[in-house]
């Protein structure tokens, strides 16, 4: 669905730009979830290989919204760094760290933690929509409230697998 996208703005803005940032590599961004999914299915043990599946299911999703934001921010004139602006100074770029990363190897915790962070995403993507007044980033935003709902899906059926387990 991605490919047949058409991913354009109605003009560059700098603030939607930075805006954008905070689901591109924020607290909250892609970029977290793909380094947090990636960890999750790597530590799955042999036998949960069908869940290692679904957590890469919707890293793939993940990596989608990565470059969707990237290339809004692109076309809004921003630069898709791994970081976000520090609202104290708007032109300072504080780096992406993954302190905020969650390791929990417990399989129902993680699960949890997800489907809440997940949650969190949906509504800061509501948010971002209302506040973005470009045509163009809304439907991305439509596609990307669709795709968060099918992650949120994905994590509640994981959740269920393990609790029956």
């Amino acid at each position: 669905m991605e490919n047949k996208m058409n991913i354009q703005v109605e003009k560059e803005n700098l603030e939607y730009a930075e805006l954008l940032m905070q689901d591109y590599a924020g607290h909250l961004g892609a970029l977290s979830c793909i380094l947090g999914y990636a960890y999750q299915q790597m530590i799955q043990p042999v036998q949960e290989d069908v869940l290692a599946e679904q957590l890469y299911q919707i890293q793939k999703k993940k990596m989608r919204q990565l470059e969707l934001f990237g290339k809004l921010i692109l076309l809004l004139g921003g630069n898709p760094q791994y970081g976000t602006f520090d609202s104290r100074i708007r032109s300072r770029i504080v780096p992406y760290t993954t302190c905020g990363l969650c390791y929990q190897q417990n399989c129902k915790e993680f699960l949890e933690k997800d489907l809440k962070r997940e949650e969190q995403i949906y509504q800061q993507f509501q948010i971002h929509q209302k506040t973005i007044k470009d045509v163009y980033i809304h439907s991305v935003f439509d596609f990307l409230l669709e795709d968060q709902q099918e992650i949120m899906t994905l994590l509640k059926k994981c959740m269920e697998k393990d609790l029956s387990h």
